[in-house]
């Protein structure tokens, strides 16, 4: 708009200079000749501010719409951040039981399906241990079920602090814990189950006093194995366990 001004005023000057155009049309001396460009002129200047003035506008809004676009998109990336973190922690909850802190029992399963897997493609060992509290119906029935809850929660701590964390725990069931030791062949692993029976036993406070032990099946993984297969010959594991007097590990045969 400005270049555009100056170009016609220039035209215009040049033009009545050289004794041209539509001015010399509108009179013959040179002092009208002059009123009239300098009236032109002003007429110029005046249509240029409005213009200017609306392009000055129109910029502003331009640098506002700018602003409340990158505002916008500001407040989107927080709230999909927002999002992410809430959906992370949704996540992390629902993988987690709410008393022992241990995995749920759909997640330890999940994890169990991938190291299966992984057993299948590198060919190494997998254990997978299933214990259980002995007589916990009598621990709820004498101490209460507050007691038993504190039970619960004292066997997960214990199982956290007893084992290395590339080893997985889960609760599968009230009183029922799965624990998955990787790259373990079921000798080793067994080692590492006593270590845990043992720890149970040193429980302290109310919890020693309701006597908890707990017994251990365990097996290790082979060619062809599934979830399934390995959760049914620990569990009979378990049940040889409690069937020879309980407080104690049995493989699978």
């Amino acid at each position: 708009a400005v270049i555009s001004t100056a170009i016609v005023a220039l035209v215009a000057i040049i033009a009545t200079l050289d004794a041209t155009g539509p001015v010399i049309m509108a009179t013959t001396t040179a002092e009208d000749r002059m009123l009239l460009l300098q009236t032109f002129l002003a007429c110029q200047l005046l249509i240029s501010l409005p213009v200017a003035s609306i392009l000055e506008d129109r910029a502003s809004q331009a640098a506002n719409a700018l602003h409340r676009e990158q505002t916008l998109r500001s407040e989107a990336e927080k709230a999909r951040r927002q999002a992410e973190l809430a959906n992370r922690k949704l996540s992390i909850a629902a993988a987690r039981d709410d008393l022992t802190g241990l995995f749920t029992r759909t997640r330890i399963i999940q994890k169990l399906e991938k190291l299966i897997e992984r057993h299948a493609d590198k060919d190494t060992p997998l254990t997978v241990a299933i214990f259980d509290i002995d007589h916990f119906k009598m621990v709820n029935d004498r101490f209460g079920h507050i007691a038993g809850d504190e039970v619960l929660r004292a066997i997960g701590q214990i199982a956290r602090d007893a084992m290395p964390r590339r080893f997985e725990i889960g609760r599968i069931g009230g009183e029922e814990f799965m624990l998955l030791l990787p790259g373990q062949a079921v000798e080793t692993a067994a080692g590492y189950a006593e270590q845990l029976r043992l720890a149970v036993m040193t429980l302290s406070g109310q919890q020693a006093q309701c006597g908890v032990t707990i017994s251990v099946g365990m097996t290790e993984a082979r060619m062809g194995d599934t979830v399934k297969t390995m959760m049914r010959a620990a569990d009979l594991a378990l049940y040889a366990a409690k069937s020879s007097g309980r407080n104690q590990l049995k493989r699978a045969a």
